[in-house]
């Protein structure tokens, strides 16, 4: 079979139907999957990674894969370990669905877990986080997407997949107590605050955002200028961006690794 006719049906059939996962783990293994055939695509100098057979693929393309994570992407061991592991769920669907799969599964599949220390997570200070959040020009509606964002990210502490599906549905912004629900990690909601100014910020960017009424993205706070919902991938660059502009400001912050989740770290501390 075409890798693509796998992909295709790992996620439309046996993930939702065979294996029951919620959308939101079906998100992480998409984003793996989809990193993975990425990478696959220069590897194997093709613009149509999908038409390789499975069959013919080797782990060799899994092991560099999971080498560019750590060197080029700078991810850590434990997301390293995560895309390994989404990857070994579905050569084993591979393997099920179709036989000549099964060596390349079985490979794959003793491909092991790497043990390494986690790296601490070192939160910003004031003086960065504002340089941080005034980074992005509130002049564009863009720019003033990628502020309020921002400053939603530290305001609440929400993971960047959060902050990707939120809706207008979860926020109440008016009355005395302006507050956000925020759906976590296995399907739990969680009620956050919204604190000073982020409930005028968010309005402002309510009235500035361009959706279309018959965009499926209507209800999603936070839009790209196609009118569909952020990505996680989206917002990391997003945070990254500004922490590179707000370091010509604050020289500090060059020093240091500035992914969403410093931001939910920061939040807490």
């Amino acid at each position: 079979m075409k890798l693509c006719d796998l992909v295709r049906d790992f996620f439309r059939s046996y993930l939702p139907r065979d294996r029951g996962v919620s959308p939101r783990t079906t998100e992480t293994y998409r984003h793996a999957v989809g990193l993975w055939m990425e990478d696959l695509a220069r590897q194997c100098r093709t613009r149509r990674p999908g038409h390789l057979r499975a069959a013919k693929l080797n782990p060799d393309h899994v092991l560099k894969f999971l080498r560019n994570l750590e060197t080029q992407r700078e991810n850590s061991v434990s997301t390293r370990n995560a895309r390994l592991s989404a990857l070994k769920t579905f050569f084993r669907y591979a393997a099920l669905t179709d036989s000549s799969c099964r060596a390349v599964a079985e490979r794959v599949e003793r491909i092991p877990t790497k043990l390494g220390r986690s790296r601490p997570v070192e939160p910003l200070t004031r003086e960065e986080i504002r340089a941080l959040i005034h980074a992005p020009s509130a002049v564009s509606p863009t720019g003033l997407r990628d502020r309020v964002l921002l400053q939603f990210l530290y305001n609440t502490g929400a993971r960047a997949s959060e902050a990707a599906s939120l809706r207008l549905s979860q926020l109440t912004l008016d009355g005395p107590s302006p507050h956000v629900r925020l759906l976590g990690k296995g399907d739990r909601w969680r009620t956050t605050p919204l604190l000073g100014s982020t409930p005028l910020r968010i309005r402002e960017w309510l009235k500035a955002r361009k959706a279309p009424a018959d965009s499926e993205g209507y209800d999603i706070v936070f839009l790209n200028r196609a009118g569909r919902g952020l990505t996680r991938l989206g917002i990391r660059q997003i945070v990254v961006r500004s922490a590179l502009i707000a370091a010509r400001a604050v020289p500090s912050l060059a020093k240091k690794r500035v992914p969403p989740h410093v931001l939910r770290h920061t939040a807490a501390m």
